[in-house]
């Protein structure tokens, strides 16, 4: 009850930054899985063995995408049901997505290590490439499950008005990662298996954390056998409300599969260890803004339930704002640093650093207007418009950028295909603007 007064009657600016900041802190955090993954390999191991952990990031991003699906689309549902004084529905929506969640990824990864192979045949694994990709896919799909409980578990903490806690999670398991990055991939010099196994013994950790807080703190939601029961109303509203976050990283699965094909083709490995760099890179500026769209996104929920509309267009505004000035700040450390950041990442010098430097200048052209599409798409799936995000995602991926990588190689080659990121933002900018204002307008009659 208290969480839900504050949630309606403080002022959004405080509320926006005591949700967006842990949740920026513990998103950050998590990205450092990656980021520190791809720094110790590429120093350690080499271009090629980035080039193989890149190629195999099309398959990471379809567990994302299930995870996102479930737990996701279950804080959106929690959150206004809590706004409205629901707590025994919130708490058995909790549960459905808790029992959906852990089933998936347990025949998701089953699936997956009975078909590695076949799958790094697809990914286009060239022969330098393929034992890394193998080696690092085969322990992470291991793990997950665990995954599943650290990460998309975690969502329900702060759906619930506890993001500090959420944070902690996002911190030890990270904390950790680094950590055991150090000692298995420069101490034992394992490679990337090493940095698979620190990345699975850290979300173990994080999952310990998680399980804890549903089972001895005085959460509001709780584990309930008998709600866990799934009920074909609630799954089909959980996945609902979770399709545009899944079907956004499903399709950025193939985007990045098409990106990888792509630059096998026209640039080679070295183009692929290039791509996982600035992958980095743009993950690192983008998850603070998915950070700040996750702080809004309670607030979004519990106001719209509670039909306090006034407040849910001023978290809105607060939130792109916020969002903008993020991207912005990228951009230009991009623009000014490139080749110094590039640097971060490998102990190659010479041709690799500059042609990675410029590549990164191209891909990150209009970086600078994704905050606004995150936190726009976010909006719509917080108030229960889960098909504007569905369309505003496919708008940029689908309908502007699978065909721009195709084309625009045809006449610039490598350039064209760094080239064809920025113009499908500026073009999926323009149609998130039209949406936005369109619902905008029509809020009060909801």
């Amino acid at each position: 009850m208290e969480r839900t007064k504050r949630l309606q009657e403080r002022p959004i600016t405080s509320l926006l930054f005591s949700f967006s900041l842990p949740a920026i802190v513990g998103i950050l955090v998590q990205s450092m899985y990656n980021v520190v993954d791809r720094m110790f390999i590429g120093k350690f191991v080499g271009p090629l063995g980035l080039a193989g952990v890149t190629l195999s990031f099309p398959v990471m991003l379809v567990f994302m995408a299930f995870g996102m699906l479930f737990s996701h689309g279950a804080v959106s549902l929690i959150s206004m049901k809590l706004g409205a004084q629901k707590r025994d529905e919130a708490n058995t929506i909790f549960n459905n997505a808790v029992l959906i969640l852990l089933s998936n990824h347990t025949l998701l990864s089953i699936f997956v290590l009975f078909n590695i192979p076949l799958i790094l045949k697809l990914l286009g694994a060239t022969p330098d490439m393929y034992q890394h990709s193998y080696d690092y896919l085969q322990i992470v799909i291991a793990g997950a499950v665990v995954s599943a409980i650290s990460f998309g578990m975690n969502n329900f903490i702060r759906s619930e008005g506890s993001p500090k806690i959420a944070m902690a999670t996002q911190l030890i398991g990270a904390i950790l990662n680094v950590i055991l990055d150090a000692v298995f991939i420069a101490g034992f010099k394992m490679g990337v298996k090493g940095a698979a196994i620190a990345t699975v013994l850290a979300q173990i950790c994080s999952a310990l954390w998680v399980l804890t807080y549903f089972f001895k703190r005085d959460s509001i939601l709780k584990f309930e056998w008998q709600k866990m029961k799934p009920q074909f109303f609630i799954v089909k509203k959980i996945l609902t409300f979770g399709a545009p976050l899944f079907l956004m990283n499903v399709v950025g699965s193939l985007m990045q599969f098409l990106f990888n094909r792509q630059l096998i083709f026209y640039g080679g490995d070295l183009a692929v260890s290039s791509y996982g760099i600035i992958q980095s890179v743009s993950i690192f500026i983008i998850m603070p803004v998915i950070g700040i769209s996750q702080g809004m996104q309670p607030i979004v929920g519990h106001n719209f339930g509670a039909k306090l509309y006034h407040r849910v267009k001023e978290a809105l505004l607060k939130a792109n704002i916020i969002a903008t000035v993020i991207v912005v700040l990228g951009f230009l450390a991009i623009f000014f640093w490139s080749e110094e950041i590039a640097g971060l990442y490998t102990s190659q010098h010479g041709d690799f650093i500059v042609s990675t430097g410029k590549a990164m200048r191209l891909y990150s052209l209009a970086i600078f207007m994704v905050g606004f599409q995150i936190v726009t798409s976010t909006y719509f799936q917080s108030i229960g418009r889960p098909y504007y995000s569905i369309g505003l995602t496919l708008t940029r991926q689908a309908l502007a950028l699978i065909p721009l990588l195709f084309i625009l190689p045809r006449f610039w080659g490598l350039e064209g295909i760094w080239l064809s990121t920025p113009i499908a933002d500026i073009l999926s900018a323009v149609a998130t603007a039209f949406f936005i204002f369109r619902s905008l307008r029509h809020l009060k009659d909801d």
